[in-house]
């Protein structure tokens, strides 16, 4: 399996904090779930559709089993992708006479960060700059601008736009955050959360306002 590129480490980023308030546990993923995550996210779904298929598939799992539920993701794996089965797209001329509309599932996202930027206060204008140019990626891209989401680009954006100072800052947090979480991370599952916590403080810090809760 070839390593993952920035988006697809934002996307096991994604299931495995999914999976992990799914279960309502600290689990991590195994390097075997690791596996199945990444072929997923070659296959072409989307997030959002592997958390909603494992969403049903644990609800099922605890029905059967009551509170011994599966508690790895890969042995879920064969469950979800038979959900999956009917979500996969047709070739590209199974239906060459099908009329080819599109309207963007991201154009209310693409107004609430213009009328976020109109009404931000920052004196400084960086949340208003960033809104906006995420605005203008979703807009021209026309959804296909990033993977997980929106509030993570945000974030990531912001995060570029820091001084030397605040930054530095910033990683001594995100250190001290991480710290006791080391021993159970390898050096994957470490990349992972440096990142999901930078995010997280970069938000609470600097006042993002979240988009998809």
């Amino acid at each position: 399996m070839p390593d993952l590129d920035d988006a697809g480490l934002d996307y096991l980023g994604a299931i495995e904090g999914a999976w992990r308030e799914l279960r309502g546990v600290g689990l991590y993923l195994s390097g075997a779930d690791h596996t199945v995550v990444e072929r997923w996210y070659h296959a072409g779904y989307s997030a959002s559709l592997i958390v909603d298929a494992l969403a049903r598939c644990l609800a099922a799992d605890a029905g059967r089993n009551g509170k011994h539920v599966t508690k790895t993701l890969s042995k879920l794996a064969p469950s979800v992708e038979k959900l999956l089965a009917p979500a996969t797209p047709p070739p590209p001329d199974s239906h060459p006479l099908a009329p080819r509309e599109f309207t963007s599932p991201d154009a209310h996202l693409v107004r609430r960060l213009r009328e976020l930027a109109d009404q931000d206060g920052d004196p400084a204008r960086r949340r208003p700059a960033i809104y906006l140019q995420v605005a203008e990626e979703l807009d021209e891209a026309r959804g296909d601008a990033f993977e997980p989401g929106v509030d993570d680009r945000i974030a990531d954006l912001f995060h570029e736009r820091l001084s030397s100072d605040e930054r530095d800052a910033l990683e001594l947090d995100v250190a001290e955050a991480l710290a006791p979480e080391l021993p159970r991370l390898g050096a994957r599952g470490r990349q992972l959360r440096e990142r999901s916590l930078r995010r997280e403080l970069v938000r609470e810090r600097y006042g993002l306002r979240l988009l998809s809760s």
